[in-house]
């Protein structure tokens, strides 16, 4: 709101710190159930990385998690002891990849985990 974003409500992956003595793997599967409310059945690794290395000390690890959505309501939610404000938007990856393109997905994690699907869907199909 600051910049004048004409579009101040951020799309962007689940995400979330990984807690004392738990592995990125454990924080990657805790985060999609608090924020997503879905069940990972397969987590994916889809990189490591500094987001900006000269201006934070940040390192993301990325995952892409397969689950069943099939069945999944509209969930709105997150942790309230977090102040998260959280609502999910599932969409086919024709539709995320159109609002890459028209610069309406401005995060620098969701931009880079649907480029990464983008080369990896078809040994994900496989993997069922």
């Amino acid at each position: 709101m600051v910049r004048h974003d004409p579009n101040p409500w951020m799309l962007e992956p689940v995400a979330g710190i990984v807690d004392a003595r738990e592995t990125p793997q454990e924080a990657a599967l805790r985060e999609a159930a608090e924020e997503a409310g879905v069940t990972i059945r397969h987590l994916v690794p889809a990189g490591e990385y500094y987001p900006s290395p000269g201006a934070t000390t940040d390192y993301f690890y990325a995952y892409v998690g397969l689950c069943d959505l099939s069945a999944e309501a509209p969930y709105a939610g997150g942790l309230e002891a977090e102040a998260e404000d959280i609502s999910l938007h599932t969409m086919s990856f024709d539709a995320a990849m159109a609002l890459a393109d028209s610069g309406e997905i401005a995060t620098g994690p969701l931009l880079h985990l649907l480029y990464w699907l983008a080369r990896h869907r078809d040994r994900l199909r496989a993997m069922g």
